[in-house]
């Protein structure tokens, strides 16, 4: 794993996957997760970047879009819910509607 500490990123792509960051600024960039390594993320902001999800995580984001499209919007806002929680788990099944 890469560490990157206090670092300024400026209109740049940067791949997030198997790197950890700390204290630091990404500025214009084009941000890359792939979902294929852990990555750790400090003290770090984000100013107008785009961002892009490739493989795994990009076939996650399409899946999630997918079952809200689909009526699954309860089950996808609790998901939300749990990540502003600090978890991945839902403690129960929403409710159907």
């Amino acid at each position: 794993m890469a560490q990157h500490q206090g670092a300024a990123f400026t209109n740049e792509t940067v791949v997030l996957d198997g790197n950890d960051y700390l204290n630091c600024t990404f500025t214009n960039c084009e941000i890359i997760f792939g979902g294929t390594a852990g990555v750790s993320l400090h003290g770090i902001s984000f100013n107008d970047c785009r961002w892009t999800f490739t493989g795994p995580a990009g076939t996650t984001i399409n899946f999630m879009t997918a079952l809200y499209q689909a009526g699954v919007q309860d089950m996808i806002d609790q998901t939300f819910e749990n990540i502003r929680r600090g978890s991945h788990r839902q403690a129960e099944a929403p409710a159907q509607g």
